[in-house]
Protein backbone atom coordinates (compact mmCIF):
# COMPACT_ATOMS: atom_id res chain seq x y z
CA UNK A 1 0.00 0.00 0.00
CA UNK A 2 1.32 3.59 -0.62
CA UNK A 3 1.06 6.79 0.64
CA UNK A 4 0.78 10.16 -0.66
CA UNK A 5 2.82 12.37 1.02
CA UNK A 6 0.88 15.91 2.59
CA UNK A 7 3.79 18.42 1.33
CA UNK A 8 2.64 20.12 -1.59
CA UNK A 9 4.84 21.99 -3.93
CA UNK A 10 6.97 20.38 -7.15
CA UNK A 11 9.42 17.97 -5.84
CA UNK A 12 13.31 17.84 -6.09
CA UNK A 13 14.85 15.09 -8.07
CA UNK A 14 17.78 13.45 -6.23
CA UNK A 15 21.01 11.75 -6.89
CA UNK A 16 21.94 10.07 -3.82
CA UNK A 17 21.43 12.26 -0.76
CA UNK A 18 22.30 15.56 -3.28
CA UNK A 19 19.09 17.96 -4.91
CA UNK A 20 19.67 18.73 -8.26
CA UNK A 21 19.08 22.22 -8.70
CA UNK A 22 16.83 23.58 -11.92
CA UNK A 23 18.92 25.60 -14.14
CA UNK A 24 17.56 29.32 -13.85
CA UNK A 25 18.15 30.29 -17.63
CA UNK A 26 20.02 33.17 -19.07
CA UNK A 27 16.92 35.50 -18.63
CA UNK A 28 16.99 35.38 -14.64
CA UNK A 29 20.80 35.79 -14.62
CA UNK A 30 20.57 38.44 -16.57
CA UNK A 31 17.84 40.25 -14.21
CA UNK A 32 20.01 38.96 -11.53
CA UNK A 33 22.83 41.16 -12.98
CA UNK A 34 20.86 44.67 -13.92
CA UNK A 35 20.00 44.20 -10.39
CA UNK A 36 23.15 44.36 -8.64
CA UNK A 37 24.42 47.04 -11.70
CA UNK A 38 21.64 48.97 -10.81
CA UNK A 39 22.69 49.03 -6.84
CA UNK A 40 25.86 49.42 -7.51
CA UNK A 41 25.73 52.62 -9.58
CA UNK A 42 22.87 54.07 -6.96
CA UNK A 43 25.72 53.46 -4.23
CA UNK A 44 28.19 55.23 -6.09
CA UNK A 45 26.15 58.06 -7.46
CA UNK A 46 24.92 58.60 -3.57
CA UNK A 47 28.38 60.76 -2.55
CA UNK A 48 28.47 62.45 -5.88
CA UNK A 49 24.99 63.77 -5.37
CA UNK A 50 26.02 64.42 -1.58
CA UNK A 51 29.19 66.60 -2.74
CA UNK A 52 27.25 68.27 -5.61
CA UNK A 53 24.40 69.37 -3.33
CA UNK A 54 27.65 70.57 -1.25
CA UNK A 55 29.47 72.56 -4.61
CA UNK A 56 25.98 73.20 -6.57
CA UNK A 57 24.06 74.65 -4.05
CA UNK A 58 21.78 76.70 -6.35
CA UNK A 59 19.19 74.75 -8.86
CA UNK A 60 17.82 76.14 -12.31
CA UNK A 61 14.00 75.95 -12.69
CA UNK A 62 12.56 76.79 -15.98
CA UNK A 63 10.04 79.35 -15.77
CA UNK A 64 6.74 78.43 -16.53
CA UNK A 65 3.61 80.52 -18.63
CA UNK A 66 1.18 81.89 -15.83
CA UNK A 67 3.80 81.14 -12.67
CA UNK A 68 5.45 84.13 -12.78
CA UNK A 69 3.37 87.82 -12.79
CA UNK A 70 5.04 91.23 -13.08
CA UNK A 71 7.55 92.53 -10.26
CA UNK A 72 9.67 95.42 -10.15
CA UNK A 73 9.13 96.09 -13.42
CA UNK A 74 12.50 97.73 -15.38
CA UNK A 75 12.37 101.50 -15.83
CA UNK A 76 12.61 101.36 -19.34
CA UNK A 77 10.30 98.63 -20.12
CA UNK A 78 6.26 98.53 -20.90
CA UNK A 79 4.24 95.51 -21.17
CA UNK A 80 3.07 94.60 -24.56
CA UNK A 81 0.42 91.03 -24.06
CA UNK A 82 1.60 89.88 -27.60
CA UNK A 83 5.54 90.22 -26.99
CA UNK A 84 5.87 90.88 -23.47
CA UNK A 85 7.29 94.12 -23.45
CA UNK A 86 8.71 96.94 -25.47
CA UNK A 87 10.62 100.18 -24.52
CA UNK A 88 9.07 102.44 -22.26
CA UNK A 89 8.28 106.39 -23.11
CA UNK A 90 8.58 107.17 -19.56
CA UNK A 91 10.29 110.53 -18.99
CA UNK A 92 12.19 108.94 -16.13
CA UNK A 93 14.07 106.35 -18.79
CA UNK A 94 14.83 109.26 -20.64
CA UNK A 95 16.53 111.43 -17.70
CA UNK A 96 18.35 108.21 -16.71
CA UNK A 97 19.96 108.01 -20.20
CA UNK A 98 20.73 111.28 -21.16
CA UNK A 99 20.07 110.41 -24.85
CA UNK A 100 16.73 111.41 -26.65
CA UNK A 101 15.67 107.64 -27.23
CA UNK A 102 12.75 108.66 -29.53
CA UNK A 103 10.47 105.84 -28.97
CA UNK A 104 6.77 105.75 -30.82
CA UNK A 105 3.41 104.53 -29.22
CA UNK A 106 4.28 100.84 -30.03
CA UNK A 107 7.41 101.26 -27.99
CA UNK A 108 9.99 100.55 -30.65
CA UNK A 109 12.57 103.08 -31.38
CA UNK A 110 10.87 105.03 -34.49
CA UNK A 111 9.72 108.60 -34.72
CA UNK A 112 6.77 107.06 -36.40
CA UNK A 113 3.14 105.42 -34.78
CA UNK A 114 3.29 102.31 -36.93
CA UNK A 115 -0.84 102.58 -36.45
CA UNK A 116 -0.72 105.84 -38.95
CA UNK A 117 2.10 105.20 -41.14
CA UNK A 118 1.20 106.69 -44.92
CA UNK A 119 0.94 104.20 -47.90
CA UNK A 120 3.83 103.32 -49.13
CA UNK A 121 4.74 105.08 -52.34
CA UNK A 122 5.43 103.58 -55.39
CA UNK A 123 9.35 103.17 -55.73
CA UNK A 124 9.90 103.28 -51.98
CA UNK A 125 11.04 100.27 -50.57
CA UNK A 126 11.04 99.19 -46.51
CA UNK A 127 13.03 96.91 -44.05
CA UNK A 128 12.12 95.76 -40.84
CA UNK A 129 15.19 94.80 -38.84
CA UNK A 130 14.39 92.65 -35.68
CA UNK A 131 16.75 91.96 -32.71
CA UNK A 132 17.83 92.51 -29.02
CA UNK A 133 19.62 95.68 -27.12
CA UNK A 134 22.39 95.66 -29.85
CA UNK A 135 19.88 96.71 -32.70
CA UNK A 136 18.09 98.68 -30.67
CA UNK A 137 21.35 100.59 -29.77
CA UNK A 138 21.54 100.72 -26.06
CA UNK A 139 23.59 104.35 -24.31
CA UNK A 140 23.78 105.19 -28.15
CA UNK A 141 22.14 108.02 -30.27
CA UNK A 142 20.25 107.28 -33.11
CA UNK A 143 22.73 107.84 -35.81
CA UNK A 144 25.35 105.13 -34.11
CA UNK A 145 23.07 102.19 -34.40
CA UNK A 146 23.25 99.65 -37.10
CA UNK A 147 19.56 100.19 -38.61
CA UNK A 148 20.87 104.01 -38.94
CA UNK A 149 23.98 102.68 -41.15
CA UNK A 150 22.25 100.70 -42.92
CA UNK A 151 19.70 102.92 -44.03
CA UNK A 152 22.93 105.46 -44.97
CA UNK A 153 24.27 102.44 -47.08
CA UNK A 154 20.62 101.98 -49.03
CA UNK A 155 19.69 105.20 -49.55
CA UNK A 156 16.70 107.44 -49.50
CA UNK A 157 14.63 105.06 -51.02
CA UNK A 158 14.39 102.99 -48.32
CA UNK A 159 13.38 103.23 -45.02
CA UNK A 160 14.26 101.25 -42.28
CA UNK A 161 12.32 100.57 -39.39
CA UNK A 162 14.09 99.20 -36.04
CA UNK A 163 12.22 96.93 -34.21
CA UNK A 164 15.27 96.11 -31.67
CA UNK A 165 14.42 95.91 -28.11
CA UNK A 166 16.44 94.96 -25.30
CA UNK A 167 16.21 91.02 -23.63
CA UNK A 168 14.24 89.58 -26.70
CA UNK A 169 14.97 86.58 -27.78
CA UNK A 170 14.63 85.15 -31.43
CA UNK A 171 10.77 84.51 -30.34
CA UNK A 172 9.78 87.58 -29.72
CA UNK A 173 11.78 89.00 -32.83
CA UNK A 174 9.55 86.36 -34.82
CA UNK A 175 6.30 87.56 -33.19
CA UNK A 176 7.17 91.41 -33.49
CA UNK A 177 7.30 90.74 -37.24
CA UNK A 178 3.97 89.13 -37.05
CA UNK A 179 2.53 91.56 -35.27
CA UNK A 180 3.50 94.60 -37.31
CA UNK A 181 3.54 93.16 -41.07
CA UNK A 182 0.59 94.15 -42.36
CA UNK A 183 1.20 97.64 -41.05
CA UNK A 184 5.24 97.96 -42.21
CA UNK A 185 4.67 96.25 -45.50
CA UNK A 186 8.76 94.92 -45.62
CA UNK A 187 10.20 93.87 -48.42
CA UNK A 188 13.49 92.80 -46.63
CA UNK A 189 13.64 92.14 -42.99
CA UNK A 190 16.51 91.37 -41.24
CA UNK A 191 17.15 89.62 -37.84
CA UNK A 192 20.34 90.41 -35.39
CA UNK A 193 20.84 87.82 -32.60
CA UNK A 194 23.56 87.38 -30.29
CA UNK A 195 23.95 83.53 -29.32
CA UNK A 196 22.13 84.63 -25.41
CA UNK A 197 18.71 85.37 -27.53
CA UNK A 198 18.80 81.70 -28.17
CA UNK A 199 18.71 80.32 -24.60
CA UNK A 200 16.26 83.33 -24.10
CA UNK A 201 13.45 81.38 -25.49
CA UNK A 202 13.40 78.32 -23.27
CA UNK A 203 12.01 80.75 -20.79
CA UNK A 204 8.88 82.00 -19.80
CA UNK A 205 9.80 84.77 -17.57
CA UNK A 206 12.46 87.75 -17.85
CA UNK A 207 13.29 89.35 -14.39
CA UNK A 208 16.08 91.64 -16.08
CA UNK A 209 12.53 92.94 -17.10
CA UNK A 210 10.29 91.67 -14.49
CA UNK A 211 7.79 90.47 -16.86
CA UNK A 212 6.45 86.98 -18.72
CA UNK A 213 7.14 86.71 -22.03
CA UNK A 214 5.97 84.47 -24.84
CA UNK A 215 7.39 80.84 -24.57
CA UNK A 216 7.56 77.64 -27.10
CA UNK A 217 8.42 74.50 -27.02
CA UNK A 218 9.22 71.41 -29.98
CA UNK A 219 6.88 68.59 -29.53
CA UNK A 220 7.37 65.54 -32.09
CA UNK A 221 8.82 68.40 -34.82
CA UNK A 222 6.03 71.06 -34.42
CA UNK A 223 6.67 74.45 -32.47
CA UNK A 224 4.07 74.86 -30.62
CA UNK A 225 3.21 77.46 -27.73
CA UNK A 226 3.84 76.39 -24.23
CA UNK A 227 1.14 76.79 -21.41
CA UNK A 228 0.42 76.96 -17.68
CA UNK A 229 0.81 73.31 -16.30
CA UNK A 230 1.54 71.39 -13.05
CA UNK A 231 4.82 70.17 -11.81
CA UNK A 232 5.29 66.32 -12.63
CA UNK A 233 6.89 63.68 -10.80
CA UNK A 234 9.95 63.95 -13.38
CA UNK A 235 10.09 67.83 -13.05
CA UNK A 236 10.20 67.42 -9.07
CA UNK A 237 13.02 65.00 -9.94
CA UNK A 238 15.03 67.51 -12.24
CA UNK A 239 14.75 70.09 -9.33
CA UNK A 240 15.71 67.48 -6.45
CA UNK A 241 18.90 65.89 -8.10
CA UNK A 242 21.68 68.19 -8.02
CA UNK A 243 23.26 65.24 -10.59
CA UNK A 244 20.15 65.59 -13.14
CA UNK A 245 19.66 69.21 -12.85
CA UNK A 246 23.23 69.85 -13.86
CA UNK A 247 22.53 67.59 -16.65
CA UNK A 248 19.20 69.38 -17.32
CA UNK A 249 20.40 72.72 -17.72
CA UNK A 250 23.81 72.24 -19.13
CA UNK A 251 23.20 69.42 -22.18
CA UNK A 252 19.02 69.78 -22.36
CA UNK A 253 18.50 73.23 -22.25
CA UNK A 254 20.60 74.62 -24.45
CA UNK A 255 20.07 71.58 -26.97
CA UNK A 256 16.34 72.38 -26.91
CA UNK A 257 16.68 76.00 -26.99
CA UNK A 258 18.22 75.47 -31.02
CA UNK A 259 15.65 73.47 -31.71
CA UNK A 260 13.13 75.86 -30.47
CA UNK A 261 15.07 78.48 -32.27
CA UNK A 262 15.66 76.81 -35.25
CA UNK A 263 11.98 76.03 -35.46
CA UNK A 264 10.95 79.82 -34.94
CA UNK A 265 13.17 80.86 -37.43
CA UNK A 266 12.04 78.51 -40.12
CA UNK A 267 8.23 79.37 -39.60
CA UNK A 268 9.82 83.07 -40.43
CA UNK A 269 11.25 82.21 -43.22
CA UNK A 270 8.10 80.69 -44.53
CA UNK A 271 6.68 83.42 -44.07
CA UNK A 272 8.45 85.70 -45.61
CA UNK A 273 8.82 83.67 -48.71
CA UNK A 274 5.09 83.27 -48.82
CA UNK A 275 5.10 87.56 -48.99
CA UNK A 276 7.80 87.86 -51.17
CA UNK A 277 10.36 89.74 -48.95
CA UNK A 278 13.50 88.75 -48.34
CA UNK A 279 15.62 86.97 -45.24
CA UNK A 280 18.40 88.10 -43.93
CA UNK A 281 20.06 86.59 -40.62
CA UNK A 282 22.73 88.30 -38.99
CA UNK A 283 24.83 86.84 -36.16
CA UNK A 284 26.15 89.82 -34.06
CA UNK A 285 29.24 88.39 -32.04
CA UNK A 286 29.88 89.28 -28.56
CA UNK A 287 32.87 91.22 -27.65
CA UNK A 288 34.63 87.81 -25.72
CA UNK A 289 34.06 85.87 -28.98
CA UNK A 290 35.53 88.54 -31.41
CA UNK A 291 38.99 88.94 -29.02
CA UNK A 292 38.68 85.13 -28.45
CA UNK A 293 37.67 84.53 -24.93
CA UNK A 294 35.02 82.41 -25.83
CA UNK A 295 34.40 79.74 -28.11
CA UNK A 296 32.81 80.32 -31.21
CA UNK A 297 30.15 77.08 -31.80
CA UNK A 298 28.16 76.75 -34.59
CA UNK A 299 24.22 76.66 -35.19
CA UNK A 300 21.89 74.71 -37.44
CA UNK A 301 20.57 77.44 -39.03
CA UNK A 302 21.68 77.99 -41.89
CA UNK A 303 21.81 74.40 -43.38
CA UNK A 304 18.05 74.73 -42.02
CA UNK A 305 17.07 77.51 -43.95
CA UNK A 306 19.22 77.18 -47.37
CA UNK A 307 15.96 75.93 -49.08
CA UNK A 308 14.64 79.30 -48.28
CA UNK A 309 17.83 81.43 -49.68
CA UNK A 310 18.33 83.31 -46.41
CA UNK A 311 21.50 85.42 -46.53
CA UNK A 312 23.15 83.87 -43.79
CA UNK A 313 25.75 86.91 -42.07
CA UNK A 314 28.41 86.46 -39.97
CA UNK A 315 30.48 89.56 -39.06
CA UNK A 316 32.59 88.00 -36.84
CA UNK A 317 35.91 87.90 -38.96
CA UNK A 318 35.25 91.61 -39.89
CA UNK A 319 35.25 92.75 -36.16
CA UNK A 320 38.32 90.89 -35.93
CA UNK A 321 40.31 92.51 -38.49
CA UNK A 322 39.42 96.17 -37.65
CA UNK A 323 41.39 96.41 -34.96
CA UNK A 324 41.61 96.63 -31.16
CA UNK A 325 37.97 94.90 -29.76
CA UNK A 326 37.77 97.55 -27.10
CA UNK A 327 36.88 100.14 -29.30
CA UNK A 328 33.86 98.14 -30.84
CA UNK A 329 32.10 97.66 -27.25
CA UNK A 330 31.41 99.87 -24.63
CA UNK A 331 33.35 99.41 -21.44
CA UNK A 332 32.01 97.79 -18.32
CA UNK A 333 28.79 97.39 -20.78
CA UNK A 334 29.92 95.38 -23.58
CA UNK A 335 26.72 96.93 -25.90
CA UNK A 336 28.53 97.26 -29.55
CA UNK A 337 29.88 101.13 -30.11
CA UNK A 338 29.12 102.97 -33.20
CA UNK A 339 31.79 101.78 -34.98
CA UNK A 340 30.72 98.18 -34.57
CA UNK A 341 27.67 98.98 -35.75
CA UNK A 342 28.77 100.58 -38.67
CA UNK A 343 30.77 97.60 -39.42
CA UNK A 344 28.37 95.07 -39.04
CA UNK A 345 25.97 97.22 -41.24
CA UNK A 346 28.51 97.54 -43.90
CA UNK A 347 28.72 93.37 -43.65
CA UNK A 348 24.69 93.28 -43.84
CA UNK A 349 24.59 95.86 -47.47
CA UNK A 350 27.24 93.59 -48.72
CA UNK A 351 25.18 90.69 -48.31
CA UNK A 352 22.31 92.29 -49.56
CA UNK A 353 19.40 90.75 -52.26
CA UNK A 354 20.09 92.00 -55.39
Amino acid sequence: MSTISSRTGPRRRTVGSVPVRRNLGPSAHLIGLAIWNIALTFVLLVPIEVGARHYLPSVYRRTVPGANHPTRIAIWAQPDPDLGWTVSRSPAYAALEHIPYRINSQGFRDSDDFSSLAQKRRGRRHVVMLGDSFTFGVHLQEAETSPAFLSQRLGPDWRVFNLGVAGYGIDQMVLSYEKYRAALQPDVVVLAFIDEDIDRVFEAFRPAEGLPKPSFEVVKGELRTRHPYKETFLDSLLYRSRIANVIYSGWYRPRESVRISTALLRRLAEETSGYGEKLILVRYPLIEQVDGRAVYREYPFQKVLADYRVNYVEPLGVLRKSGDPRELYLVGDEHPTGKANRLVADTIYAAWPR
